[in-house]
């Protein structure tokens, strides 16, 4: 299939009305099973737009699961009712998740189904609201690449290109990634990694959630508050469109202590129609605590105005080095009055 045939499907699905041009912009290349290396160009599959990996790594995969319990004495058989309650099961196979950065001039083309803006704290410090988007990076997974490969000088036209990547394209590979890059992901790389991918179906509507640690703030002398992000995909895989309405989150601690819960409905309703059902976001908390438990569901409506609850797979957000801290005994301890 030619690059620039694919790329005229692309635009014709989601993308403003009105006359457009279409040009070619490489050559599609097969797909592969092995990790796709860094300064390799892709298409992503469901947004459409053009991009560059700048990483990548294999995360381990939960998926929510129904379980009842087949000898639970608590059954309560006259009725012919079993217990069952939702529990994360740990696929065998680890799933690819990429780090990537896009085309700014396909951000057109991606916005009906994808908010971008991926949130970052500016050297550790400030609250939640006074995160910083990087705009034009997002994270992909394996299945959604299309790699290509480019003979232009500017294989992206994005302000951090030149900065991340060399070109030259009289060499195999013709993209690769500078100095730069690699600091840059030597430095913050634990803030970039995708460890786990969780995944929750509910009546044909997958959602995946991805969460990541962003750092601490102080909140006084003696305490810090902790602050995650995390990535949301929502797929619609059923035959009927469907609109997203609102969201619930509950939080605790591992130990089950209620922390706090969260309810908003959507200002802009994201539609998840049959030609695009998908939609993606990014988001971000902050919690005193340096571990949190959270979970939660999506109202949706389909066509007909039937209500559909969508549950979110539970996560866990957790600050490791943190709670090392705190639990860690007071070295001063041996010098305080008994």
């Amino acid at each position: 299939m030619a690059l620039e045939q694919f790329t005229n499907e692309r635009q014709t699905v989601g993308a403003p009305t009105g006359p457009f041009r279409v040009a070619p912009i490489g050559q599609l290349q097969p797909t592969q099973k092995s990790p796709y290396e860094p300064g390799q160009l892709i298409l992503h599959r469901l947004f459409g737009y053009r991009g560059v990996v700048l990483s990548s790594w294999k995360a381990n995969v939960y998926e929510m699961k129904t379980y009842t319990p087949e000898n639970d004495k608590s059954s309560d058989i006259s009725e012919g009712i079993s217990p069952s309650f939702k529990i994360s099961a740990k696929c065998e196979q680890p799933m690819q998740a990429y780090a990537v950065l896009f085309d700014i001039r396909d951000a057109a083309l991606s916005s009906p189904t994808m908010i971008a803006g991926v949130p970052f704290l500016l050297n550790g410090e400030g609250p939640c609201e006074a995160t910083f988007n990087v705009t034009d990076m997002d994270y992909a997974f394996h299945e959604d690449l299309i790699p290509y490969t480019c003979t232009h000088e500017l294989p992206l036209m994005n302000p951090s290109f030149m900065e991340l990547m060399h070109f030259d394209p009289d060499v195999e590979p013709k993209v690769y990634p500078t100095d730069r890059l690699e600091r840059i992901l030597k430095k913050y790389g634990s803030l970039l990694e995708v460890q786990s991918v969780h995944q929750e179906t509910t009546d044909g509507v997958r959602v995946t959630a991805v969460p990541f640690l962003m750092g601490r703030r102080k909140v006084s002398v003696s305490q810090q508050s902790c602050l995650w992000r995390y990535l949301i995909l929502i797929e619609n895989m059923t035959k009927r469109g469907m609109k997203l309405c609102g969201i619930y989150w509950n939080f605790s601690t591992p130990e089950g202590r209620p922390l706090n819960d969260y309810e908003a409905d959507f200002v802009d309703t994201p539609v998840l129609p049959m030609r695009s059902p998908y939609f993606q976001y990014h988001g971000c908390l902050e919690m005193p605590n340096p571990s949190v438990r959270a979970s939660g569901f999506f109202r949706l409506e389909d066509i007909d105005g039937i209500s559909v609850i969508v549950g979110i797979p539970n996560l866990t957000f957790s600050d490791g080095e943190y709670c090392q801290e705190l639990n860690a005994p007071n070295a001063s301890s041996d010098d305080e009055p008994k």
